[in-house]
């Protein structure tokens, strides 16, 4: 049995579409989910492994991810990872700038980076949230590392370039 929490929001979420959401990862995956409004989470079943990627999707679901992305981690070579913006910011204002840069004009560097990169990205509470293969999440992460840090867009374009023969 795993436990996890998420924020109580997208736990109402979870359960507000469980027929939907909760119901197509206990049955792809062979487990049973049990939430609760507070955020609660509890995942068992007779496989730890697959106990273990129900805890990743639901996690991902937690850090803002549509179910659909979520279940990208099902895909061989594809994890999740987190990045704290508070590690690059020291208040409120520089958080929400900080996550601007990442979003961009009407969300344009998020889609930009979404496409280069074939990411699926998640900007949500105090934390960006990145769904791909291993390899472009290394990439993803310094470029996103790079913006929260005050790097030009320029800079974030050509450090894509010359990582680009790796991601294809």
């Amino acid at each position: 049995m795993r436990l996890l929490r998420i924020p109580e929001e997208r736990a109402s979420l979870l359960l507000k579409n469980q027929e939907r959401d909760l119901k197509t990862i206990e049955n792809l995956l062979k487990i049973e989910i049990s939430a609760s409004k507070k955020g609660e989470i509890e995942i068992s079943g007779p496989d730890p492994l697959e106990e273990l990627r129900a805890y990743e999707i639901v996690k991902a679901y937690g850090r803002g991810f549509a179910l659909k992305n979520a279940l990208k981690l099902l895909e061989d070579n594809s994890t999740i990872q987190i990045i704290e913006i508070k590690d690059f910011a020291n208040t409120k204002n520089s958080s929400t700038r900080l996550k601007g840069r990442v979003i961009g004009k009407n969300g344009r560097i998020k889609s930009f980076l979404e496409n280069e990169l074939d990411l699926c990205i998640s900007i949500y509470g105090k934390t960006i949230s990145l769904i791909g293969n291993c390899s472009n999440l290394t990439v993803g992460r310094q470029v996103i590392e790079l913006l929260l840090n005050g790097g030009s867009y320029a800079a974030m374009r050509k450090l894509i370039k010359i990582n680009s023969e790796k991601l294809r």
